[in-house]
């Protein structure tokens, strides 16, 4: 999962999933600014106005504000092998500060846990941390679930650890990923109601 942490107006932190492949982010909207269920984290803050980001489409970059945009087709639900690359482009009269440090050409890719400064507006944080869920095996292979030795079959429950992306068994009768409090390949906490472990709380 990819997300946005956002500061909303009673100066608390919203996180706003990624779900489609381009958003538009801005200082104003004509439409309802709501994101959404959102986690909140709560965080003091200056009184800049707070970026609306929606989903839109490619001719909106004629206006005023700025693209957030998928640079590939894969799905950001699936657990990939790799986080899907996002970019961010200026639009017209548009200035984009990423950490700090303006956007020379209009167009910048983006990395886990940057911040974007809209000129005029509340900073925004990009993050790629995904959490622990359980779905459904829906490929056609069968990896080996390091835990248990045995296959993943399609049909079966399972968890994509978020910090090796390896896949272990989580069924009712084989909860291989919480097992024991951490992944079997790696220091990821094995919990499924953990949270972010990074957020810009303190920053």
């Amino acid at each position: 999962m990819t997300q946005l942490f956002i500061q909303d107006r009673s100066r608390d932190w919203s996180v706003l999933p990624l779900t489609k492949d381009l958003y538009r982010i801005s200082l104003s909207s004509s439409s309802s600014s709501k994101t959404g269920p959102a986690k909140r984290v709560a965080r003091a803050a200056d009184s800049l106005p707070v970026p609306v980001v929606e989903p839109t489409r490619i001719e909106n970059i004629a206006r005023r504000g700025a693209l957030l945009l998928r640079r590939d087709g894969s799905s950001n639900t699936e657990p990939p092998a790799a986080p899907a690359g996002w970019a961010i482009l200026a639009g017209p009269g548009t200035r984009i500060r990423i950490n700090g440090i303006a956007i020379a050409i209009g167009i910048t890719t983006l990395r886990h846990r940057d911040e974007i400064g809209l000129e005029g507006g509340a900073p925004l944080y990009f993050s790629t941390e995904r959490l622990a869920s359980v779905e459904t095996y829906a490929a056609s292979d069968s990896p080996r679930c390091p835990r248990c030795s045995l296959s993943i079959e399609p049909g079966d429950l399972y968890v994509c650890c978020p910090g090796c992306n390896v896949l272990h068994h989580q069924r009712p009768d084989r909860q291989c990923f919480s097992y024991s409090p951490s992944c079997s390949r790696c220091n990821q906490s094995s919990s499924l109601e953990a949270g972010f472990l990074w957020s810009p709380e303190g920053l």
